[in-house]
């Protein structure tokens, strides 16, 4: 799981926590722990630190994003880290990728209802 450490994602690793469900969630920063949980290091925009974070994992919950900051930030985080999650993910063999947002992705600013078509490009579609 990526974003397990923010508002909505904390809350789905409590729950997925309490129903039994083991959970892996990858953090970009040290010093994030949480009981009844394997945390592995890893940042979306370095896709290099990602090698290996799905092994033996059969499904990807995928709740990071960046929400703030200029185009480039944006699309490194949202855009290009999503491609590399989905590319190592393939690599391991997952066999289901649920992606999941929040309205704060819409924010004010330059930045409001920004779309990527090239969304759908990255399994070859």
């Amino acid at each position: 799981m990526t974003g397990g450490a923010g508002f909505v994602g904390s809350v789905v690793v409590e729950r997925l926590v309490g129903w039994g469900v083991g959970v892996r969630v990858l953090v970009h920063r040290a010093g994030v722990s949480r009981v009844g949980v394997e945390v592995v290091r890893g940042d979306l925009v370095r896709p290099g630190s990602l090698r290996g974070v799905c092994e033996g994992v059969s499904s990807v919950l995928h709740l990071a994003s960046r929400i703030g900051g200029s185009v480039g930030e944006l699309e490194a985080v949202n855009v290009e880290g999503t491609r590399a999650l989905l590319g190592e993910a393939a690599r391991a063999g997952v066999e289901r990728v649920v992606q999941l947002g929040t309205a704060g992705v819409y924010g004010d600013g330059v930045h409001r209802g920004w779309w990527r078509g090239s969304w759908w490009s990255v399994r070859g579609r």
